[in-house]
């Protein structure tokens, strides 16, 4: 959610510059980049952390599990959450640099706010992602605790 909300926001921004009243002024366009790009940023660097969940856990003293399967089925989830967050990520980031790349390079003049919304596009995929992996998270629930008898507990009064 620290990431989707900021994102959200910055999608908002970026739709209005690109398309909204001013769009034609040159520095509503470098704007909607600059968002575009540290969106972009953002997005590749939590991609790499889940990507590696892990080794992050590990480095920071992840404590033991009792069901290593769990676990793996997380892990494998992070990873690849975190795999298409980095490449959602760079692509945003190397649509931004295709128009800040002088045109005698890689002519994008005039059709800068279309390179840019692919840019937004792929930062709106990296959302959707993002929102993938909390409802899959929340799919994982901790097991039910058993009594030292074996069974399950009772519920106790509403």
């Amino acid at each position: 959610m620290l990431i989707a909300l900021p994102l959200t926001l910055a999608l908002v921004d970026v739709a209005i510059l690109l398309w909204g009243a001013g769009f034609q002024h040159h520095a509503t366009i470098h704007e909607a980049g600059h968002l575009i790009e540290g969106m972009g940023v953002i997005l590749i660097g939590w991609g790499v952390v889940l990507e590696e969940r892990p080794g992050v856990s590990h480095l920071l003293g992840g404590l033991p599990t009792e069901d290593p399967d769990r676990e793996a089925a997380i892990d494998a989830l992070c990873h690849h959450c975190g795999l298409a967050l980095l490449v959602l990520g760079l692509v945003a980031e190397i649509l931004v640099q295709c128009v800040e790349v002088p045109d005698h390079i890689i002519n994008t003049d005039r059709i800068e706010r279309v390179v840019l919304t692919g840019g937004a596009v792929f930062l709106a995929l990296g959302l959707a992602t993002l929102a993938r992996l909390s409802a899959g998270l929340a799919a994982f629930r901790a097991p039910i605790p058993l009594d030292p008898e074996g069974s399950l507990p009772e519920a106790g009064p509403r």
